[in-house]
């Protein structure tokens, strides 16, 4: 699911490309354009954050019945990179509220429960693993780090690892720019390249990956 930069519109398109781009829904003028937008895994709800002069909110709505948008998002500063856990009961956000950007995550889609930071010395970039039993950010120095995800409600994350530097990797404090593999033991980045400045950026999709593999090794 993705939007052409900030509009007030959300589509969806198969990956595979086989269909045409399917319009989700429009917001509201009032409530700013859509930046970023995606499908909660249990398909029950739409999260998109909308910006307009020069903030940046998010919102939820249902994908059917109700379909009212509503601010899910407690902090006074900008937000970006919306994120809800795979079983749907937390969101993780970056928050600029205390004049740095920061990682908190909080009840959803219940504002009632409250907010819990996250990071300690700036974070951008939350990402749930496949299981929910870890979150990942790229803390203030740039490197990867794997908080552990409590059963308990207060605080949700309890022990947190620095994983590996990932300086040398792309990086955008508005979207995250990676993602983990579903068993959560490999990271899937871009490498910024160190002699290539004002290059063209290409991006190659291999189709029928495993039997060009295959033919290769002459499996």
């Amino acid at each position: 699911m993705s939007n052409p930069g900030p509009t007030g519109e959300l589509w969806s398109r198969r990956a595979d490309g086989t269909a045409e781009p399917e319009l989700i829904f429009a917001t509201q003028t009032r409530l700013g354009g859509i930046a970023a937008g995606f499908v909660t895994r249990n398909g029950e709800w739409i999260v998109y954050r909308s910006v307009g002069g020069g903030t940046g909110r998010v919102f939820a709505r249902r994908a059917s019945g109700d379909t009212t948008p509503m601010a899910i998002s407690t902090s006074s500063g900008t937000v970006n990179s919306p994120a809800v856990s795979p079983d749907g009961r937390w969101l993780a956000y970056v928050s600029s509220e205390t004049g740095r950007d920061e990682i908190y995550v909080q009840l959803f889609p219940d504002l009632r429960g409250g907010k819990w930071l996250v990071s300690s010395a700036g974070g951008n970039e939350p990402l749930w693993s496949g299981d929910g039993r870890e979150l990942f950010y790229r803390n203030g120095r740039g490197e990867m780090v794997a908080g552990k995800v409590l059963p308990t409600v207060a605080p949700p994350i309890g022990e947190q690892q620095v994983l590996f530097s990932a300086t040398a990797f792309g990086a955008d404090p508005r979207h995250t720019t990676y993602d983990v593999t579903p068993d959560g033991r490999r990271f899937v980045m871009t490498r910024v390249a160190q002699d290539g400045a004002g290059a063209e950026t290409q991006l190659i999709v291999v189709e029928n990956f495993f039997e060009e593999l295959k033919r290769r090794v002459q499996w």
